[in-house]
């Protein structure tokens, strides 16, 4: 079976990730991301729910899942950082777990609801 949807991401790089990302989930058979078009096609492997698969796929590179894929990286590269020294930056709310890792967050043409959640957070407008 296969099915389209409609996604959010910022930049072609983000697409690609969660390309790679949604291709390695369980239940999917293959995928592709159209950053101009902002749609993802999905092929589920036979007997796969979807509804199940794309709860998955949808957590691959938000909130605290990409705190863990951080921290999985930095691991498998054996480097430590020091997070209170370090900069993150980001435009939505699912960023602020990886933005609260570390000492010096910064929202960058920050979304709506990231404002309203975090704003004391130092920020950075492109105007």
């Amino acid at each position: 079976m296969k099915k389209t949807y409609k996604i959010e991401v910022d930049c072609a790089n983000c697409a690609n990730k969660m390309e790679d990302a949604t291709k390695k989930t369980p239940g999917v058979r293959d995928a592709s991301v159209n950053f101009m078009t902002l749609k993802m096609k999905v092929e589920f492997g036979e007997g796969s729910d979807p509804q199940e698969v794309m709860e998955r796929v949808r957590g691959n590179c938000k909130g605290e899942e990409k705190v863990k894929r951080i921290q999985n990286w930095l691991a498998s590269k054996n480097i430590q950082p020091d997070y209170a020294a370090s900069f993150a930056y980001g435009d939505s709310k699912s960023d602020l777990p990886m933005l609260r890792l570390v000492g010096h967050p910064v929202q960058v043409n920050p979304k709506k609801k990231l404002k309203k959640a975090a704003p004391d957070m130092d920020t950075v407008s492109w105007d």
